[in-house]
This record gives structure tokens, C-alpha cells and sequence, in this order.
């Protein structure tokens, strides 16, 4: 019944991180034209395998068609990804393969926000929580791992997410425009106050971050990440929702709410498996009895 809970938490994760990637690919843009035009990487792949002077390539309607077809094909992979959430068991294992494929192109697509954001560390590392996704369901449901290797492969993972946006937010990287914004529309501060207010709470999150290792106070730590990912996931569409355009905000920020929802879903998986390590002998162990800390002895990790 344990494993249950858990494997409905990461399949729930999935599914919204699926959803939203497809929604983006589909509908909006992903950053590979910062790849595909950068002269100094790709002037010599380009006239190697093309015969076409650097110009030529760039000025090319063609290239535009080739990554608007490879966005749908990547769009609709991630749709088949979301639909599969649900088909999700252990004697289906080609479907972690695919799952764990997914990762490795969710990888792709951080190393290309990683460019694009003039190769900031904290950048590439933030989507680990993301990329990590998959792979916990997959070693979940198809591998032996234990349950103490995937509890610090998760909190690895939330680790590195809540560290690098606390790094964001504290400026020790540009603190991002669109971090402001929210805090000024959500929070109706001014943007002095707003940028103090991101210093705050990214210094928690670096704590946070280094916290969830301290057997002591882990819990209550991880009990932060998970309402504040969730908080700044849901943010995405609330701080940036005006009336007189609903549809246009709603189409635009979805799909940013939806991938960001394993920042929140994550923790919620390691207090689940954190809670788990011992159970007392009872019958019946329900979801509510694991997120309280009700019938279960803990073993510190």
C-alpha cells in the first residue's frame, strides 16, 4: 500500500511535468535556435555536412521548418509520455525505457536553457528535479533500488533545485526579472521591497537545500520545499493572470505551472518515503498516516 502512495505521487509528477513540456513544445518555443545559430559552435558542422556558406544557412526559411517539425515531434513524444502515466506498472518495462529516454532529452533541453543563460551552473543544475522525475519512477517501479537510495537520489535532486533558484534570488546570478514581477503582483510590495523580499526567502532556500540532510530537522525542511515548490509553481498563473485575457494567460502560464509541479510533488515523495523506513506492525497504513508521521517509527536518515 506504501509503494502505492509513492508510485501515485511520481506518476502524478510525470504527468504534470509531461503535460507541461508537450504544451510548450506544441504551442510555444523551446531555446535551440541560440544553438542552431551560434556561428562560432556551428559554422563548420553546418558546412560540412550541408555545403552552404554560413549566410546562406542562416537566412535559410528551411531551418525554421526542420525545428518547427522537430518541436511537434518532441511535443507529441512528451503527450505520449503523459498518456503512459497511467499504463505504468512493473510488468510493462518498455515503458520505463521510455521514461527514462524522456529524461535524457528533459537533459537536452537544460543544457540548451544552460546556453542560452550564458552557461550560468545554477541554470542547468535547477531542472534536476525535473530531469530526476522519470528516473525515480522508474527506479521505483522496475529497478531493486533501495527505498534509502532513491530517499537521497530525491532529496540530491530537490537539493540542487532549491539551491540554485535561492542562488538566483539572492543575485549571486542576475536576479531574473521575472522573479520580481511575481513577487510585485502577488504580493503588491515595491520592487525594493520585492527584491529584498527574494534575498529572504533565497537564502532559506539555499539552507533548505543543505538542510535535508540534517537528520534532525529534514522533515520540517522538506515540509517547507514542498508548500513553497508548490506555492512558486501555481505562482506562474496567478502573479501573471489579467482579466481582459484570460485565454492568452491561462495558454501561456499552464504549461509553466505544469512542469515546475514536481518542485512541490518531489518532497512530498521524500517525506512519503522518509516516513515509510520503519512502519510499526498495524494494518492499514493510510496516505494522511504518512504525511502526519502517525503509526510509522522513524529510523533518522
Amino acid at each position: 500500500m506504501i509503494k502505492d502512495y509513492l508510485i501515485l505521487t511520481l506518476k502524478i509528477a510525470c504527468f504534470c511535468l509531461f503535460g507541461g513540456r508537450s504544451w510548450q513544445h506544441l504551442v510555444w518555443d523551446i531555446p535551440i535556435r541560440s544553438f542552431l545559430w551560434d556561428q562560432e559552435l556551428m559554422e563548420g558542422i553546418v558546412t560540412w555536412l550541408t555545403n552552404m556558406s554560413w549566410q546562406e544557412y542562416a537566412t535559410s526559411k528551411i531551418q525554421d521548418v526542420y525545428i518547427q517539425a522537430g518541436k511537434v515531434v518532441l511535443g507529441i513524444f512528451y503527450t505520449f509520455c503523459a498518456f503512459l502515466c497511467f499504463f505504468v506498472n512493473e510488468k510493462r518495462k518498455w515503458v520505463g525505457k521510455i521514461f527514462v529516454t524522456s529524461s535524457f532529452l528533459l537533459m537536452l533541453l537544460a543544457l540548451l536553457y544552460y546556453k542560452e543563460k550564458f552557461f550560468h551552473l545554477g541554470q542547468l543544475l535547477e531542472y534536476t528535479t525535473q530531469i530526476t522525475t522519470p528516473i525515480l519512477l522508474y527506479l521505483l517501479v522496475y529497478t531493486k533500488s533501495t527505498d534509502k537510495q532513491l530517499l537521497y537520489f530525491s532529496k540530491t535532486a530537490v537539493a540542487l533545485t532549491f539551491i540554485c533558484h535561492g542562488l538566483y534570488a539572492i543575485g549571486y546570478y542576475p536576479q531574473p526579472g521575472n522573479f520580481v514581477d511575481m513577487v510585485i503582483r502577488s504580493l503588491f510590495l515595491p520592487e525594493p521591497s520585492a527584491r529584498i523580499f527574494l534575498k529572504v526567502v533565497g537564502f532559506i532556500d539555499v539552507i533548505i537545500g543543505i538542510a535535508i540532510f540534517i537528520p534532525v530537522i529534514w522533515r520540517s525542511c522538506i515540509w517547507y520545499a514542498l508548500i513553497w515548490g508548490l506555492l512558486t509553481a501555481i505562482a506562474r498563473v496567478t502573479a501573471n493572470f489579467y482579466v481582459d485575457f484570460p485565454w492568452q494567460n491561462l495558454n501561456q502560464w499552464i504549461p509553466e505551472m505544469l512542469y515546475r509541479m514536481p518542485h512541490g510533488l518531489i518532497p512530498l515523495f521524500v517525506l512519503l518515503l522518509g516516513n515509510s523506513q520503519q512502519l510499526v506492525k498495524t494494518e492499514g497504513v493510510s496516505f494522511m498516516d504518512l504525511i502526519s508521521n502517525k503509526k510509522v517509527k522513524i529510523n533518522h536518515v
